[in-house]
């Protein structure tokens, strides 16, 4: 019995310590650092140079003590893994921090419009951010040489001159949705663009995209090509009021409706004073594009969204109707008699 026991008690211990083993082999291979999104910013609109405005965007999933168990790598032109080129300082974060590694904050300061070094929770200065568009993004864990994530494709034909994949980010941005797909930006989308938020495409994080019942106010500018975006809840209809003048046959103002339907063929260009045009399928979009001459001021977007109205007809049969003193018989009742 005894030896039984001794046994027993030495079997449970060594399931207790393999099991300890186990839940501390899964705490510390736990990812709890991921990719946000990755930019390849066309920042000359801001005054910077053409490597400024690249930049690798995290997010921290959980609470990490070490950050230095993790590394990025850029996979260049298709030619496969690089491995671990740059590997985080033995810093904390918190659950929820976003870090960037970027090239210039000068220049991502400027076009974010944001102070970079304020709004992230660590901004590290990096030459392995250095995607041209077509180079994959790789993060790794724990020194592994496989990578935990990746953005892209780590091998492809064509190198440095093929840019035909949906994932593409040149000149624009790629950043990851709250379900874990990736929003990839139309290539170039960031040209002769001043700041995020008058590009075409604004860079999701930090951006709050214009709502209903708001107003908007853009300023012309030499070779500006600007858009605003409105999208109504569901079932409801979203208009836009224009007010403002755009030098005519030159300038031009575009609106359509989300399937792309344009819906101010009777006037583009010109002067637009209180000019409402509706969607009837929930989504409106502006377009205002300027030549390189003079321009004429601002233009202001007046966005709302309302239930949908209906024009009804009646049709009245005549031949039961009587009139008298007190109005129309109809019935039996009496439709606009003064009783």
């Amino acid at each position: 019995m005894k030896k039984i026991t001794q046994k027993l008690t030495k079997s449970i211990w060594q399931s207790g310590l393999f099991a300890m083993a186990f839940l501390f082999s899964l705490t510390i291979n736990s990812q709890d650092l991921a990719l946000q999104g990755v930019g390849d910013i066309n920042v000359g609109g801001a005054g910077f140079g053409g490597n400024d405005g690249k930049f690798i965007h995290l997010v921290a999933t959980a609470d990490i003590a070490d950050l230095s168990i993790y590394g990025l790598g850029s996979a260049n032109n298709g030619g496969g893994t690089d491995g671990i080129e740059f590997t985080f300082d033995a810093v904390s974060v918190s659950s929820g921090d976003h870090i960037m590694v970027l090239r210039n904050v000068d220049a991502m300061t400027a076009w974010l419009g944001t102070d970079v070094y304020n709004t992230f929770a660590l901004a590290v200065v990096n030459s392995v951010a250095n995607g041209n568009g077509n180079d994959a993004i790789e993060l790794f864990m724990n020194g592994d040489v496989t990578s935990v994530e990746v953005y892209g494709d780590l091998e492809f034909e064509g190198g440095s001159s093929n840019y035909d994949f949906d994932w593409a980010y040149t000149d624009s941005w790629a950043y990851k949705n709250a379900d874990g797909t990736w929003n990839t930006a139309t290539p170039n989308c960031t040209d002769n663009s001043e700041t995020s938020e008058t590009s075409d495409c604004p860079y999701p994080y930090l951006y709050t995209p214009t709502g209903c019942g708001e107003t908007v106010t853009y300023t012309q500018v030499s070779n500006g090509d600007y858009t605003e975006t409105v999208t109504a809840p569901a079932g409801q209809n979203a208009s836009v009021t224009i007010n403002g003048d755009v030098e005519n046959n030159y300038d031009f103002i575009t609106v359509t409706d989300g399937a792309g339907t344009v819906l101010n063929s009777d006037q583009s260009t010109g002067v637009f004073t209180d000019a409402v045009y509706t969607s009837t399928d929930g989504t409106i979009s502006v377009n205002i594009t300027n030549d390189a001459s003079v321009q004429n001021g601002d233009v202001t977007l007046a966005f709302a969204c309302a239930d949908p109205t209906f024009n009804v007809t009646f049709s009245v049969n005549t031949a039961n109707i009587s009139v008298g003193e007190l109005g129309m018989y109809v019935g039996g009742g009496v439709l606009g008699g003064a009783n």
